[in-house]
């Protein structure tokens, strides 16, 4: 028995070990989606801490969970990741059609895709939103 899950786990490592770039690349970028799409969904459901857990502030140490939920911010009503764009084999546009409110502006929801930014960090993808102060780092 304990021959057999040795086995079995040695035949999945061969068969990550035996992919293509191509599809080690193509994995890649739907793990990149499948983060993209709970980021947003946490943002929807306004779960901050679960939200932070995909931020680069986080992964890098640059912000507090504390500083992260005080910079508050629009309701998303709806985010829908469209598409995943690759720049660089550690950068990635993910474009994302969101619908959101602004607070205090009553109930006139704005709509429209957004080009959002990611980074890969020792092996994982962190939502990595480029503010004023740092376009330079962002621009391709």
């Amino acid at each position: 028995m304990r021959f057999g899950r040795i086995a079995v786990l040695l035949a999945a490592l061969l068969l990550v070990a035996c992919a293509s770039p191509e599809q080690r690349r193509a994995a890649d970028l739907e793990a990149l989606r499948a983060r993209a799409q709970a980021f947003w969904a946490a943002r929807m459901a306004g779960d901050v801490i679960k939200a932070y857990e995909y931020e680069k502030v986080k992964a890098t140490g640059k912000a507090s969970l504390s500083a992260y939920a005080r910079k508050g911010g629009l309701v998303y009503k709806k985010a829908e990741v469209r598409r995943v764009e690759p720049k660089s084999d550690t950068v990635a546009i993910v474009k994302v059609y969101i619908e959101y409110l602004l607070p205090g502006m009553g109930q006139h929801l704005i709509k429209g895709e957004i080009d959002d930014r990611w980074e890969k960090l020792d092996g994982q993808w962190y939502h990595a939103p480029c503010s004023l102060l740092d376009r330079k780092r962002c621009t391709p």
